[in-house]
């Protein structure tokens, strides 16, 4: 390979991380989770990444894997759980997701997630792109990353149903973070039936090639880096009995707080460093030989998170939940080089300067979600802890939304144009997908649900947003009422009550109906998205309910306009819908961390 490198010790001069896990075949023919603000960032920015695992190729004529899925999806969750990544900004793709799913790893599906981020991620973000399935070479220096729907026959064919590099090259060059990793793990066994093993080999020249992808991402980048499973000439091992690679065996035991420097800075460096003498010695003990292998450039450190000073952090990566920390030894991961939140108190509000929304604040603390006496899939009543956050104080409006469509180029799935003409309505006809591309936009994320309820109900356990009485009082919100009944004749109306919109109201029209913390609208005018997985009660967040990934139904809460019944509009009350679809009666209001 064209750079300098020493056996056995890994060389940092490159910023930028490149993780890459495909098996090289040379010379062969062949919308969107709970969600913590962030750690892992690069300066005044957001750390963003893309994982793509390949296990169970479509053509016949591929071998499959058996761990790259596992690999990737647990790097994914390390870097949320235990670096702080917001995970609406970690988006993974992976073989097992639905043929119809944006989250399977097409080669078109691919690129649209890469063109997403490029218009998503700013000059201070720093972006991780990490690869593990199947790699390809043709016609001695052509490359390929082989996507799920890989067609090896002929290099025509690899160029229409992969990732080649040099399409990739471009798609990173329009990345415009301050700092990009590429991590590639592709090269465990051969990527063809019928051909030995032996020849799958991670080659000089595709090295090579990757590292100018690394190189041509964005203009005036502080740095990149890249780190490959294995170096030229070798190939990458599964362990068995671990059930994972065992490159990214000893990348998680690095992320868990292992690979920190003295200091508590995990840097590129320090988990190339031991990541590759534990895949050494590791490879040594059973005859074989595999180096990771890192390539770092630029002036400045990558810092991927820092550990407290004796937080002794372990990873237990055995039983059925996989990646978890080892109880009693939590992970003490902060952000290193993230400026700090806006500090806010109970009662303080806080404007958003992306869209101007205005914020409240939750303090941290616990409260009981859910009710012993109401709904089934209310029960049981349970007590939640939660960290302090900023909710807000209005649902997102149809002006805010249509500001982000405009400067963002996002497309929405839903049909949100036909909200209504004031701009001060709350936005309706979104999708799942579409509420959390706007909080990323705005530099937040969706709601988890108990972060909805406790911003309803406060701490008293009051059954409404404004207390505990039926019917409301005048002026608590849009329910359905006598002006309702003026476009729907059906609907069951308050007895008495006119709010006097017969859909929606402009968002802030009812402030007698504030919740404890001042968010107006928690009740009434629109159902509104959350992060969550519509499972059943008790609330676990690591029971997969805050997973962003897969195609499920999520929570909606609030009730709206159309509703006058306590059932609908209690704070405790849980709907669903799929996260495909939309309806003119949700909307979404939005969070953001806060110290």
């Amino acid at each position: 390979m064209a750079h300098t490198r020493s056996r056995g010790r890994v060389v940092t001069a490159l910023l930028g991380i490149i993780l890459l896990h495909a098996g090289v075949a040379p010379g062969t023919d062949d919308q969107d989770p709970p969600f913590r603000w962030a750690a892992a960032h690069a300066e005044a920015g957001c750390c963003w990444a893309l994982a793509v695992g390949i296990d169970d190729y479509e053509s016949e004529d591929i071998h499959d894997l058996e761990f790259a899925v596992a690999d990737v999806r647990e790097v994914a969750g390390a870097l949320v759980g235990t670096l702080g990544l917001p995970p609406d900004n970690v988006f993974v793709m992976t073989s097992d997701a639905r043929a119809a799913s944006i989250d399977r790893p097409t080669n078109v599906n691919v690129i649209k997630r890469l063109d997403f981020l490029a218009g998503s991620i700013n000059p201070d973000d720093t972006f991780i792109f990490y690869f593990s399935g199947h790699g390809y070479q043709r016609e001695g220096d052509r490359h390929f990353l082989g996507t799920v729907n890989a067609d090896p026959t002929t290099v025509e064919t690899l160029q229409m149903t992969t990732l080649p590099l040099e399409l990739l090259r471009e798609k990173m060059a329009k990345i415009r973070a301050r700092q990009v990793v590429i991590i590639v793990d592709a090269c465990r066994n051969d990527p063809e039936k019928g051909r030995g093993a032996g020849d799958n080999r991670l080659s000089d020249s595709m090295a090579k090639d990757l590292l100018v992808v690394a190189n041509a991402a964005g203009a005036g980048l502080a740095g990149n880096a890249v780190l490959f499973a294995c170096s030229s000439g070798e190939r990458a091992y599964d362990w068995s009995e671990r059930r994972h690679g065992a490159f990214s065996f000893y990348l998680l035991d690095g992320l868990s707080g292992k690979a920190a420097e003295p200091g508590g800075d995990i840097t590129m460096a320090s988990l190339g460093d031991h990541v590759q003498r534990n895949v050494v010695t590791w490879a040594r003990q059973r005859g074989k030989q595999q180096t990771p292998d890192l390539h770092q450039q630029g002036a400045a450190r990558i810092v991927l998170g820092r550990v407290a000073p004796g937080s002794g952090v372990v990873l237990s990566l055995t039983g059925e939940e996989g990646h978890l920390p080892v109880p009693g030894q939590a992970p003490q991961l902060t952000p290193p080089l993230v400026p700090p939140p806006v500090s806010v108190g109970a009662g303080q509000t806080w404007t958003n300067p992306e869209d101007g929304m205005e914020f409240v604040f939750v303090p941290a603390g616990p409260f009981t979600i859910g009710s012993d006496d109401r709904e089934e899939n209310e029960k049981p009543a349970h007590s939640v802890r939660l960290l302090g956050y900023r909710i807000s104080k209005y649902e997102v409006t149809l002006g805010q939304f249509r500001q982000f469509v405009r400067s963002s180029g996002y497309q929405p799935a839903g049909a949100w144009e036909q909200s209504g003409t004031d701009d001060r309505l709350p936005v309706t006809g979104v999708t799942w997908g579409d509420a959390a591309a706007y909080c990323r936009w705005a530099g937040g994320r969706l709601p988890t649900e108990p972060e909805w309820e406790k911003a309803a109900r406060g701490t008293d356990g009051r059954e409404f947003v404004w207390g505990s009485a039926w019917p409301p009082p005048r002026g608590a919100g849009n329910f359905a009422d006598s002006a309702a009944r003026t476009s729907n004749p059906a609907v069951p109306a308050i007895g008495g009550y006119d709010d006097g919109f017969a859909l929606t109201a402009p968002v802030g029209s009812f402030p007698g109906g504030a919740s404890p913390y001042g968010c107006l609208d928690m009740a009434g005018n629109v159902w509104e998205w959350c992060s969550s997985t519509y499972n059943p009660y008790p609330y676990n967040a690591d029971d997969e309910r805050e997973d962003p990934s897969g195609i499920r139904v999520c929570v909606i809460r609030g009730g709206g306009f159309r509703n006058g019944e306590p059932r609908y509009l209690a704070a405790p009350t849980r709907g669903g819908l799929d996260r495909r679809q939309s309806s003119v009666s949700i909307g979404f209001r939005y969070v953001m961390g806060v110290e």
